[in-house]
């Protein structure tokens, strides 16, 4: 389970908002029990010094990774979280070049890097990531937020590639209709992505479904917004359901 406990926290958190996270985390760890994984996402809009702090409250729920922790366009900051936190750090879903995930495993920044292919540059660029990552274990768990073609070039990815290690797929969470962009493609199938067989990506493109919903303008409130915890929770107090 990946999930965002902070609210609308900004760089820095003061002592009872860093309680208010700690307990949504110890509720999701409650009622999973100790065999889920549990991501939590920052969405990079701590300060480090907050980072570190809140990081090692959480050290007791045993995250599987605590993703971008700090701004995604400072490796340093970082690297400087990484160093101080016993559990895996996950970044990378807002890095665009080959120069910028070379420098991320020049630091060993992070453990588990989430390139994602519609922003870096496709599959023949997260290939030669890939193949440099291996060389200095760094696992790898690709980003993927915009769509069931983006996520079936993604898919390929993870079967061509031992390293990674886990899919994300926001889709399943997003609108009922999004999967309907291409034609009968379910890729979950018990708890795995499977390919397709046909040619190429192998997915043919529902040009009826993609007319009948254009895009949308920044359709999500901002997460320094409190509109989207009264419109998408029960509200900043609420507990989250096992």
């Amino acid at each position: 389970m990946k999930f965002d406990p902070f609210g609308v926290a900004w760089k820095e958190m003061s002592d009872q908002q860093m309680r208010d996270a700690e307990a949504i985390v110890a509720e999701v760890r409650s009622a999973v029990g100790d065999d889920v994984e549990l991501m939590i996402e920052v969405h990079g809009r701590l300060s480090v010094a907050c980072a570190i702090e809140m990081g090692r409250r959480l050290i007791p729920y045993r995250p599987a990774w605590y993703e971008e922790p700090v701004t995604p366009w400072s490796l340093d900051q970082l690297q400087e979280v990484h160093e101080q936190l016993p559990f895996p750090i996950a970044a990378g879903e807002r890095l665009y070049m080959l120069e910028e995930f070379t420098r991320l495993a020049d630091l060993r920044a992070c453990d588990i890097v989430q390139l994602d292919l519609a922003h870096c540059g496709g599959l023949s660029i997260g290939r030669k990531v890939a193949a440099m990552l291996q060389e200095r274990d760094m696992r790898l768990a690709p980003h993927c937020s915009i769509g069931p073609v983006a996520l079936c070039a993604a898919v390929h990815f993870g079967w061509a590639t031992p390293q990674v290690t886990v899919q994300e797929n926001f889709g399943d969470f997003d609108v009922a209709w999004r999967k309907e962009f291409v034609h009968g493609w379910n890729p979950c199938q018990h708890g795995q992505y499977q390919l397709p067989e046909k040619p190429g990506l192998g997915i043919e493109l529902n040009d009826a479904t993609i007319a009948a919903h254009p895009p949308q303008r920044n359709p999500f409130p901002s997460l320094w917004d409190d509109r989207w915890l009264k419109e998408f929770t029960k509200g900043p107090c609420s507990k989250p359901s096992a």
